[in-house]
């Protein structure tokens, strides 16, 4: 296939993550980890506007997502390092609500997802040195909020998975059936069956695992998305490129490289969802990237005249 990689922002941010496109506003949501902050990047003007999560009661070093309500553009869900999931205000650029308190500073919340449903899922894992990427191994565990959970303070369930790391990206395919989920220092992907009935996974599966791939040595499965013909779209940290996976199968379809050696997530956006995102970092937590002008900024993936490069709307927050 004939990609085209190009640079989709002027600006950059420290640490991009958990992008996900909003049709409502025809942007893109992102997270800046490290500069605690919910940003937006709006595609025609090339701009990211950025607005600081700021407890007034303690200090975080950083937030990781931030899941737009479906009742409104202006509210999100953020996760805090500290263990909370609190609801920001966008207009009154402040927290106005705790949604979850873990209580548990050695819990680090990672990526999360939202299901037809609306529910939130996301996972943890216990941090041994963050630098270098390395966590307590089979402590990860994988958790979902919902209506109730914010009702009774606390979240309504908590799902027997096993064997994760650091659950990081993940991603459902658009019918609904199917969710994909990262362990990123386990360097796997692992496959769920899906009930968005009754919001439950079963039946796991070893999907992919990147050391069986040598042209994947040294990177890390970070973000992921899907597209409309159930292929996995995963970001590589430290691979310097987006890979290709078809859904069916676990197979490698392509690899395609991004100017920077941190990418960090993908979604797919524009009008047509025909552009592929891929947020990055300008920072590295071991101190080791290589002079890069473009790290922090959002790179996009097209495809012209490709019809199959295509994505869909990913589910907003219904709390």
């Amino acid at each position: 296939m004939a990609y085209k990689v190009g640079l989709a922002s002027d600006d950059a941010v420290l640490f991009g993550e958990s992008p996900l496109w909003d049709n409502r506003r025809g942007q893109l949501v992102l997270t800046d980890c490290f500069g605690k902050h919910v940003s937006i990047f709006d595609p025609v003007t090339r701009k990211i506007t950025s607005k600081e999560v700021k407890p007034v009661d303690e200090e975080i070093i950083y937030t990781v997502i931030s899941i737009p309500y479906a009742s409104s553009t202006n509210k999100f869900l953020v996760t805090l390092s500290s263990g909370k999931l609190v609801e920001f205000d966008w207009d009154q650029n402040a927290i106005t609500k705790v949604l979850y308190d873990c209580k548990n500073p050695l819990i680090s919340y990672n990526d999360g997802k939202c299901d037809s449903k609306g529910r939130l899922w996301t996972g943890s894992g216990r941090i041994e040195d963050l630098g270098k990427l390395t966590m307590t191994k089979d402590k990860g565990e994988v958790y979902k909020l919902s209506k109730s959970s914010t009702t009774q303070g606390m979240l309504d369930s908590f799902t027997e998975t096993g064997n994760f790391d650091l659950p990081n990206g993940l991603g459902f395919n658009k019918e609904q059936t199917k969710l994909f989920w990262n362990d990123l220092t386990g360097r796997v992907i692992n496959l769920f069956d899906f009930d968005a009935n009754n919001g439950k996974l079963g039946n796991r599966k070893l999907f992919f695992d990147f050391k069986d791939h040598s042209e994947l040595d040294g990177s890390y499965p970070d973000g992921l998305c899907l597209d409309v013909s159930g292929n996995v779209w995963v970001a590589c940290w430290k691979g310097a490129c987006v890979i290709k996976i078809d859904g069916s199968n676990g197979k490698l379809l392509e690899k395609i490289g991004v100017p920077v050696h941190n990418t960090t997530s993908v979604a797919f956006g524009g009008t047509n969802y025909d552009r592929l995102y891929v947020t990055t970092t300008s920072i590295e937590l071991d101190k080791s990237l290589v002079d890069e002008p473009d790290t922090g900024k959002i790179f996009e993936i097209s495809c012209p005249g490709d019809s199959s490069f295509k994505g869909f709307q990913e589910c907003f927050l219904d709390v």
